[in-house]
């Protein structure tokens, strides 16, 4: 998500897809827009009010729009539905009882984790951060303000530490041999996750088909949820068939035979809402291991809570590599993962200046 997609380019030179990280934000790179081209005058103006305000922003900047969305990734709560109902669990609706229900698994079933999460996941962390109303980054004066470690994030940051700590949740890499192991053996009943994750859970334990359901991720107070990949269909600047570009692009982006011929592949939740419902049959028509997940109804609701007013830094890609190296040092000692971001912060601020942007204390 967020690295500039070449795959319209790719394509009218005769080329297929290539497939991008999960882990960077989509349209992250808009603000050097010297990489690509603006699309403006194609006219994708008239079809903005088909996609959510703030999947929008992200590919705008100055006037001019310089990306498609593609695919959103709102926040959702992946869980063992039938393990649940055996156990007599509900999936939890806010953070506070998402611990209380953590601290119950534990007391009743030793061995059984209520959920897994990968703490070096700078997408995951960020998605967590947005949902609990962090603004990491801030333009609106005309300079940059950088500040990762606001009081949303620290209290986000706080209440897994204690969880990771505390062994109520388990911290290792997502569809490593031991998750995967965990899911199989049912010793790990939720994963948070979006849309897109689904298809990640059927490949790695497509014998759990019709023993999954999906829920809201857990709120701090309103329902709310975090981005957590996407992606966009850009135009390289220099691109020798612009208009072949854009009208794949654009059908990519907006018509239903694309939907139906990602679905074999992919269950990532198509950014256009006017694709919304043929989504949700093709995705399950596709895919047996979603089927009565009611994922369309979980994913719009969840996309229509998402905060508009967040912002993307510049170079993403490597600004989450190196928060990925501060939460791998430090996810899992006492206030690791609020002390990874103060780091960061500090981190962000002086490779932003090296770079040449004017950043306020």
């Amino acid at each position: 998500m967020g690295r500039l997609l070449e795959v319209v380019q790719r394509r009218a030179r005769g080329q297929g897809p290539r497939c991008g990280d999960r882990g960077v934000p989509a349209a992250a790179d808009v603000r050097h827009p010297e990489r690509r081209s603006a699309i403006t005058d194609f006219g994708v103006a008239e079809i903005e009010d088909q996609y959510p305000e703030w999947a929008w922003s992200q590919v705008e900047l100055g006037g001019e729009v310089y990306s498609l969305p593609k695919d959103i990734a709102p926040q959702a709560l992946f869980y063992r539905a039938d393990l649940f109902e055996e156990y007599g669990l509900e999936p939890p609706g806010t953070w506070e009882e998402f611990r209380d229900l953590a601290e119950r698994v534990r007391a009743e079933r030793p061995g059984v984790s209520l959920s897994t999460i990968q703490a070096n996941d700078a997408g995951l962390v960020a998605g967590l951060a947005w949902q609990a109303g962090a603004d990491w980054f801030d333009t609106s004066t005309g300079t940059w303000r950088v500040d990762t470690a606001d009081e949303p994030s620290l209290a986000m940051a706080r209440y897994w530490d204690g969880l990771i700590t505390e062994g109520l949740v388990v911290d290792e890499p997502l569809y490593s041999e031991s998750h995967v192991t965990d899911l199989q053996q049912g010793c790990s009943l939720t994963l948070i996750g979006a849309l897109w994750s689904a298809a990640n859970i059927s490949r790695f334990v497509p014998e759990l088909a019709g023993r999954w359901g999906v829920a809201p991720v857990p709120a701090w107070d309103e329902p709310a949820a975090g981005n957590y990949g996407g992606s966009t269909m850009a135009l390289p600047e220099g691109a020798p068939h612009p208009d072949a570009a854009m009208e794949f692009a654009r059908w990519v982006s907006t018509s239903p035979d694309a939907i139906a011929a990602a679905a074999p592949a992919s269950t990532a939740f198509p950014a256009n809402t006017t694709l919304t419902e043929v989504w949700g049959e093709e995705t399950e028509r596709a895919n047996t291991f979603v089927r009565g997940m009611d994922l369309p109804r979980v994913a719009s609701e969840a996309a229509a809570t998402v905060d508009p007013s967040w912002e993307w830094g510049p170079s993403m890609a490597e600004g989450f590599n190196r928060l990925n190296d501060e939460t791998a040092a430090l996810a899992g000692t006492p206030g690791g993962l609020q002390e990874a971001l103060r780091r960061w912060q500090d981190v962000t601020v002086e490779l932003m200046r090296q770079r040449g942007f004017e950043v306020v204390d």
